[in-house]
């Protein structure tokens, strides 16, 4: 059963709950659209962060080498700033893994290799983002 478009975002979003979750790190959906798809709230003194996930259901159908994702963080009036939202998800669902990334507030897009999509670098992406924003002392 294939399935539909508008539950591929929502899919990978839970995926990325439910590793920061797994993590201890609470995890909060707003009640409002806008442009935060979660936030999580990573103690008293660094507080809450703003998340945008982005998700692909399968790698690009283009024959290549190397099989790759692409994932569009474009910044119309600069709508994924930094400030608002600090953390990038990658979710490659067919894999079900993430990659996290620090929004720099100069990526539009990430193209990302299959081979990229692994558990060890899905950890090591993680705690490379929580290691810049401090989490880790």
């Amino acid at each position: 059963m294939a399935v539909g478009k508008h539950y591929v975002g929502a899919s990978g979003e839970y995926l990325v709950a439910a590793f920061f979750l797994k993590q201890g790190i609470g995890v909060y959906f707003p009640s409002h659209l806008g442009k935060k798809d979660m936030v999580i709230f990573l103690g008293e003194e660094l507080g809450y962060y703003g998340v945008q996930v982005k998700t692909q259901s399968k790698s690009l159908p283009e024959k290549r080498r190397n099989k790759r994702y692409r994932f569009g963080f474009n910044k119309p009036d600069d709508w994924y700033n930094s400030y608002d939202l600090p953390i990038f998800c990658c979710v490659a669902l067919d894999k079900m893994l993430i990659q996290f990334f620090i929004n720099d507030g100069k990526k539009q897009h990430y193209m990302l290799h299959e081979i990229t999509f692994t558990k060890q670098q899905e950890q090591k992406s993680f705690d490379a983002v929580m290691k810049q924003l401090n989490y880790y002392g």
